[in-house]
């Protein structure tokens, strides 16, 4: 289970799930199972938290625009980038950028 973390680590996010099962040695459906069981939530989600923390942090340090950030990040555009920081944040970069108090104080 470690070592699939890691590969999905490495990657930022960006290695398919076939293809971590595959270098693992197990069935997609058997690597789902065991990562949810060990880690709380499938190889799928980590990989989109951890794409998503990437994002996150380059925005946080960055002057690169949004749709920079999501090309490197490897979201198919900026609207994706978005639509995932809101799912994950309940607000968009733009306004997270302004009203976290946390962000605010570390720009």
């Amino acid at each position: 289970m470690v070592e699939s973390w890691r590969r999905i680590a490495r990657s930022h996010g960006g290695l398919p799930v076939s293809l971590v099962a595959d270098e693992v040695g197990w069935s997609r459906r058997h690597l789902n199972g065991a990562f949810r069981a060990e880690f709380g939530i499938g190889p799928k989600e980590a990989a989109r938290v951890i794409r998503f923390d990437r994002a996150r942090r380059m925005i946080t340090a960055s002057r690169a625009t949004l749709a920079e950030v999501a090309a490197v990040c490897g979201y198919t555009d900026q609207s994706h980038l978005n639509r995932d920081f809101k799912l994950l944040t309940g607000t968009n970069p733009t306004s997270w950028l302004d009203d976290d108090p946390i962000v605010r104080l570390s720009g």
